[in-house]
């Protein structure tokens, strides 16, 4: 009859909306795992991203980042959310993400596989600020109210979440001026190839001065020990990350 016809037809669409439905869902879930790009084994080697990312100037996505970083991958995996949410998470920030801000979210997705990995180094600039009654001296022992600087650093867990303390906090006791962070080099992995700290603080003082600060005593001081002069050694860290992760 002409009434069984219509339901076979409606069944038959709903049929045909539902495999479409899982068939997007599939997909989705696919891009979402390929966008994590899961290596074979625990050996990840070294992975190096540069660029210049000006985090001190981006309140929004960074902001997503951060939320993402301390919800889901800061997490010991046996107190996370489940891994489908953090895809989908990571998927949103990659809609939203500035090309340069694209090695933040590789970064969480990486710490994500390997929660155990070692610390992520990373090296940023920012212009300090005098103190009141005090001054910089510059890489000609100068007095300077302002001064280019190169941080290098290292985070136990996500970038993201350690990037604004650089936003907010003073560096070793001396401002920091809005909006000049700016994250350069990012270097992480899994295995025996992934740099130490002390190593490419050791290039860093091979290339650079640690700045300093004198108070209004006169007394002289370190702006902290991993704070140098100038902006000049940025592609020497990034060379020599780059070599380890050729080996």
């Amino acid at each position: 009859s002409s009434l069984d016809v219509v339901i076979e037809r409606l069944s038959l669409s709903r049929t045909a909306d539902a495999i479409s439905g899982a068939a997007s869902g599939a997909l989705f879930a696919y891009r979402s795992w390929c966008s994590i790009e899961r290596p074979a084994s625990g050996d990840t080697g070294v992975t190096v991203w540069s660029g210049s990312y000006q985090f001190g100037r981006d309140d929004f996505f960074l902001h997503r980042a951060v939320t993402v970083a301390r919800k889901y991958v800061d997490k010991r995996p046996e107190k996370r959310p489940p891994e489908a949410r953090f895809r989908e998470e990571l998927e949103g920030l990659r809609r939203i993400a500035p090309a340069e801000g694209l090695g933040l979210i590789d970064q969480l997705a990486h710490r994500w596989t390997y929660p155990d990995c070692p610390p992520c180094l990373y090296v940023l600039t920012c212009t300090l600020r005098a103190p009141d009654q005090g001054t910089l001296l510059d890489d000609a022992d100068r007095p300077a109210q302002e001064l280019v600087c190169t941080k290098v650093g290292q985070a136990k867990h996500t970038v993201a979440a350690r990037l604004p303390s650089y936003k907010t906090d003073v560096l070793g006791g001396v401002s920091i001026i809005a909006g000049s962070p700016t994250l350069h080099v990012l270097v992480y992995g899994n295995g025996p190839a992934m740099l130490l700290e002390r190593e490419i603080q050791q290039v860093a003082r091979s290339h650079g001065s640690h700045a300093q600060v004198v108070d209004e005593t006169g007394v002289r001081r370190r702006v902290g020990s991993e704070t140098y002069i100038g902006a000049g050694m940025i592609d020497a860290l990034c060379t020599f990350a780059r070599e380890r992760q050729s080996t």
